[in-house]
C-alpha cells in the first residue's frame, strides 16, 4: 500500500518551538546509502536503484525486506527502513511535518545529554549524577579490560569523536559476551546518529536488548524511539514508548514527559487523535513550563 499523509493537518506551525527553519526539500533526491534493494517505478516496471543514483521528488520507491536506504536533497535527510511503497513527495511533507512537531529538537536534545553524561568535569554542579551513571554503566559491563575501553570511547565521545569511539565500542565488542553487548551496541548506534547516519545508528540500535534494569533504558527509549518515527516505522516506535510507559508509569522525570509526547505523534500518524490526546495531557501536565510541555500545550490546542 503507498504511504498517505495523514488526514490531520496541524494549522498551527509551532514556529515558536522549532529550532531554526523547517527542512526546504528539493526537485531531486540523492540516493546516499543503501542495503538491500530499492526500486523506482517506471510506467508498469519497477527498476533497480543503486548509492548515488538521482531521482525526482514525484518519484515511487518500493523498498524490499531487509533492506534500508537515506536519501537527501535540498536539506532534507530520508531515512528508509520499512519495506512497502511510498511516495516521496509524501514523505518529504511527513518529514517537514515532523520537524514542525520538534522530534528533531527532542532528539538533538537527548544526544547533547547523553554526550554530555560522559563528561567528568570536577566541580560540576551535575558531577555527581554523572558519576553516578558512569558507575553504573560500568557494573553493568564488569570485566575490567572492557572497562577501560570504555571510559576511553565515552572521552572520545565527549571530545566529538565519534568514529575513534565507534573503533573502540567495535574492539570491546570482540573481547565482551552477550551479557554485554547490548550497552556497546546502543552506544555504537549513539555514535552513528551523531555522525548523521540513522540507517547505521537503527541498524545497531535495533539489535539492542533493553529493558528498565540497565543505566541507559530512557536514552535508548528517547534515541531509537526518534529515529524509527524519522524513518516512518510508526508502530514500531509506538510499542517501544507503550513498553516504557508501562515500566516507568510512575515517573514523572523529564524523558517521561518526552516518550508521552512522542507516543501522541505516533498516535495522530495513525489516526487515533483521541489517543493522541490523552497523552498530550500526560505529557503536559508533568512540566506544563519546558519546551515539550508548551509543545503538548499547542497541539492540544489545535486537535480540539
Amino acid at each position: 500500500m503507498i504511504m498517505k499523509i495523514n488526514v490531520y493537518i496541524i494549522s498551527i506551525f509551532f514556529g515558536m518551538f522549532v529550532t531554526g527553519v523547517l527542512p526546504l526539500s528539493a526537485d531531486e533526491f540523492f540516493i546516499d546509502y543503501l542495503e538491500g534493494n530499492l526500486e523506482i517505478k517506471e510506467g508498469s516496471k519497477w527498476i533497480e536503484l543503486n548509492e548515488d543514483d538521482s531521482i525526482d521528488i514525484s518519484a515511487v520507491l518500493r523498498l524490499e525486506k531487509e533492506s534500508m536506504a537515506e536519501l537527501s536533497g535540498g536539506n532534507i535527510n530520508i531515512t528508509l527502513i520499512k519495506p512497502g511503497t511510498y511516495v516521496l513527495e509524501q514523505i518529504v511533507k511527513e518529514t517537514q511535518k515532523a520537524a514542525s512537531y520538534g522530534i528533531d529538537d527532542i532528539l538533538s536534545l537527548k544526544l547533547a545529554a547523553i554526550a554530555d553524561d560522559s563528561s567528568d568535569d570536577s566541580g560540576s554542579a551535575s558531577m555527581g549524577v554523572r558519576a553516578a551513571n558512569m558507575d553504573e554503566e560500568l557494573d553493568f559491563i564488569g570485566d575490567e579490560i572492557i572497562q577501560n575501553i570504555f571510559k576511553v570511547a565515552k572521552k572520545r565521545i565527549e571530545e566529538g569523536k565519534f568514529k575513534d569511539a565507534i573503533s573502540l565500542l567495535d574492539e570491546a565488542y570482540e573481547l565482551g559476551d552477550l551479557t554485554i553487548e547490548s550497552i556497546l551496541l546502543y552506544y555504537i548506534g549513539y555514535c552513528y546518529s551523531n555522525l548523521g547516519s540513522e540507517v547505521q545508528a537503527i541498524s545497531y540500535l535495533q539489535d539492542v536488548d533493553a529493558d528498565s534494569d540497565v543505566p541507559f533504558y530512557s536514552d535508548y527509549v528517547i534515541l531509537y524511539g526518534s529515529l524509527l518515527m524519522k524513518s516512518f516505522a510508526y508502530s514500531d516506535a509506538l510499542a517501544l514508548f507503550s513498553d516504557y510507559i508501562k515500566n516507568m508509569e510512575q515517573s514523572d522525570s523529564q524523558e517521561m514527559q518526552q516518550v508521552y509526547y512522542l507516543a501522541s505523534l505516533c498516535y495522530i500518524y495513525t489516526d487515533d487523535v483521541d489517543r493522541a490526546a490523552v497523552y498530550l495531557s500526560k505529557a503536559e501536565k508533568i512540566n506544563p513550563e519546558s519546551a515539550t510541555g508548551k509543545k503538548a500545550q499547542v497541539l492540544l490546542v489545535d486537535l480540539k
